[in-house]
């Protein structure tokens, strides 16, 4: 089969060659068109929870979601990344 596209490259040079061109000339058009960030965005995700706590400042129940959020990455640390998001 290698032998047989050898045979073929040789015997087609031009053809080849305008083939390698055209691939060479889309990768440089694709090239250009790439967008392009000057500027990434690397701010953190952030979340708004919107919840009702009668009774609770919003410091008491900022400090129940930190813990009830740092409880369960340590309960499902040791078994591994996918069981964080099956109990998401």
């Amino acid at each position: 089969m290698l032998a047989r596209l050898i045979t073929f490259s040789l015997a087609q040079r031009l053809l080849v060659l305008v083939l390698t061109l055209v691939m060479i000339g889309a990768g440089i058009q694709a090239f250009r068109n790439l967008p392009i960030d000057a500027f990434p965005d690397v701010s953190s995700t952030q979340v708004k929870l919107i919840l009702k706590a009668p009774g609770m400042t919003p410091e008491e129940v900022e400090m129940r979601m930190k813990s009830y959020r740092t409880s369960r990455r340590w309960r499902h640390a040791g078994r591994g990344a996918n069981a964080q998001q099956d109990h998401q």
